[in-house]
């Protein structure tokens, strides 16, 4: 039995003097301690033992290289891992949106893919493809006055129907809607779950937004900014209240294009049918308009695509982090290569 084997074979393997030396007997790849090893367990790999044997012996006898190549490759993995997590929250994390899948956003061949607010009003009474339609855009720094206290915010301008695009709830109170986006409407706004606690406003609060009075109707959901990080928001105004924060003629110029269009795909309609209704209004658009629409192109773009395609570090971490792989390999590969060395 494998019990009556084990004591001798530990005698035969076991030499009198250092710790050491019992290592280099135990973990030796010599054939005769090969064989101590399969008779105390037959059932282990002939070579796993003795092909580490070296990589062991190295580590066990050298205790300043051991720490420093422990370090090396710590770090290597440390990077991969911020990296992945930044990535994760950039590109890979979901959106706040309900069914991002069925996001989309309607873009124009100019650099940042924006339109006319004139465009997109033509876009959003024409198009059958969507459920609805939004424009938003987010404008600099904006001074935010409330009980006397003052602090600049970044604020977001959107229609009537950009909530209701995205299927985003209030955290508390309620957000803006059409109703609210119509000239005569009262003056609102809708503030994040960060603002709401760093400036404790709570929803009926009048605030001054530059120079025009507010008041709080609801408070995001936590977490939510806006569509994208790239476009994300302390503070959403519906467009008929833009005037706090960008001049009259950003939402009335044609040939102003300053506005992303956001659109919610109906169950029944591919992005591919959208893309083709969407190029056929758009070439309406253009004749009406040549003069200033001139050579303006538009397409339906999905909500991944869109994301990807913008953000510029998403991009830049999805390299570093071939990059870093690539480098974890060549130092893992150089480590045990130079540890065989030196045995």
């Amino acid at each position: 039995m494998v019990t009556d084997k084990l004591p001798h074979a530990l005698m035969l393997c076991r030499p009198s003097g250092s710790s050491s030396d019992w290592f280099s007997a135990h973990f030796d790849s010599r054939p005769d301690c090969s064989r101590c090893v399969l008779d105390a367990n037959p059932l282990a790999p002939p070579h796993s033992i003795g092909i580490m044997a070296p990589f062991l012996r190295s580590l066990v006898s050298r205790p300043a290289y051991l720490v420093v190549s422990v370090l090396v490759l710590g770090v290597s993995i440390a990077a991969q891992v911020a990296i992945m997590a930044v990535l994760d929250a950039v590109l890979l994390s979901p959106p706040t949106a309900r069914a991002p899948g069925e996001l989309a956003f309607i873009r124009t061949s100019l650099r940042g893919g924006q339109m006319s607010f004139p465009d997109y009003k033509d876009i959003a009474e024409r198009s059958t493809s969507f459920v609805s339609v939004a424009s938003f855009y987010t404008s600099g720094r904006a001074a935010l006055t409330n009980a006397g206290d003052l602090a600049h915010v970044r604020c977001g301008v959107a229609s009537g129907s950009f909530f209701q695009t995205l299927q985003i709830g209030a955290g508390r109170g309620r957000l803006f809607g059409p109703e609210d986006d119509v000239a005569g409407a009262a003056p609102v706004a809708v503030i994040t779950a960060e603002l709401s606690r760093t400036r404790q406003l709570e929803v009926g609060a009048m605030i001054q937004l530059n120079t025009v009075p507010l008041m709080v109707i609801g408070i995001l959901p936590e977490g939510f900014r806006g569509v994208d990080r790239t476009f994300a928001a302390d503070l959403w105004i519906p467009v008929a209240q833009s005037a706090a924060v960008s001049p009259k003629w950003l939402t009335t110029n044609r040939g102003s294009q300053s506005q992303l269009v956001v659109a919610r795909l109906k169950p029944e309609v591919a992005l591919q049918i959208a893309n083709a209704e969407i190029d056929t209004i758009g070439e309406q658009i253009h004749q009406e308009n040549i003069k200033v629409n001139h050579g303006l192109k538009f397409y339906v773009q999905s909500f991944a695509a869109f994301r990807y395609g913008l953000d510029g570090t998403a991009r830049i971490m999805v390299l570093l982090g071939a990059l870093v792989w690539v480098l974890f390999a060549l130092a893992f590969t150089n480590f045990f290569a130079l540890t065989l060395v030196r045995v």
